[in-house]
């Protein structure tokens, strides 16, 4: 549920496959912790459980996190050059954590 509202945020559009791939990757990514690597570990993963292949993945991520830079204030903000879904996972990821840090210390 947690990437869902960051996705949004993002202005990353709903009815694109990225979306979802998107999303898996981060799960993935999250259960992973540190050691994981996107093309080894990330796109892989992805594709198995959404039943496509891990090119297909990548490219998918890709045109959302390029759409969304195309039409998101949100999303040009927090990257402001050309980024890479590696890069892409990780900001959110630790976008995530730093929230859930904020949460924890108010309650």
């Amino acid at each position: 549920m947690k990437y869902y509202k960051i996705l949004n945020e993002l202005g990353i559009a709903k009815n694109l496959n990225g979306y979802e791939y998107l999303r898996q990757a981060l799960e993935i990514a999250d259960k992973f912790g540190f050691g994981w690597r996107v093309t080894r570990d990330i796109y892989p993963a992805v594709g198995e459980i959404m039943n496509v292949e891990r090119s297909q993945v990548e490219r998918c991520i890709r045109h959302a996190a390029h759409k969304a830079s195309m039409e998101s204030e949100t999303f040009k903000s927090m990257f402001p050059g050309k980024v890479t879904n590696s890069l892409l996972i990780a900001t959110i990821l630790n976008e995530i954590k730093l929230r859930e840090m904020e949460y924890a210390q108010k309650n």
